[in-house]
């Protein structure tokens, strides 16, 4: 990722870090880049929770077998991806709020799921599988609502959004 990019997905941690705090809720944020080497993309969350879920290295350490070439988990304190993970290879990342995290190089991207970071939460939130990956849908005026709702609570943090 370019510096910017960082500088960028940054900035919207601490924003939404600060909104979220405000509701005396956490946040938990998954980053996962699979398929690097052919078609390079970044899925981001976040997750903002009641009480802060710490069991996800336990999570992230039983994804794949044991017969790994990296390490299980790289501790991301004060560091970003872009100096922790060699450049072409997949990983998914776990930062608990602003706090640091860790990472996980992905070696078989068939063992981990594009939603693994959801699948962690909704477990240990001990929810049933169709509650966090496959919610009911929802009425579109519903949507609209809670979009209208999350961009009032967000420009609070920063005044330069949704300007036209």
């Amino acid at each position: 990722m370019d510096e910017d990019v960082l500088d960028e997905i940054k900035f919207w941690r601490e924003k939404l870090v600060a909104m979220f705090r405000t509701q005396s809720l956490c946040c938990i944020f998954f980053e996962t880049a699979k398929n690097v080497k052919h078609m390079p993309h970044c899925f981001l969350e976040c997750i903002p929770v009641t009480n802060f879920l710490i069991n996800t290295k336990q999570a992230i350490m039983e994804c794949e077998d044991s017969s790994r070439d990296n390490a299980v988990l790289i501790d991301m304190k004060e560091r970003d991806v872009k100096r922790v993970i060699p450049a072409g290879f997949s990983y998914f990342v776990v930062y608990f709020g602003l706090e640091g995290g860790m990472a996980h190089i992905i070696e078989n991207e068939s063992l981990v799921p594009s939603w693994f970071g959801q699948e962690v939460i909704g477990g240990m939130l001990g929810l049933e599988y169709n509650q966090w990956r496959k919610p009911a849908n929802e009425v579109l005026e519903q949507q609209v609502k809670r979009v209208a709702t999350f961009k009032k609570q967000l420009k609070e943090f920063d005044s330069t959004i949704f300007q036209k």
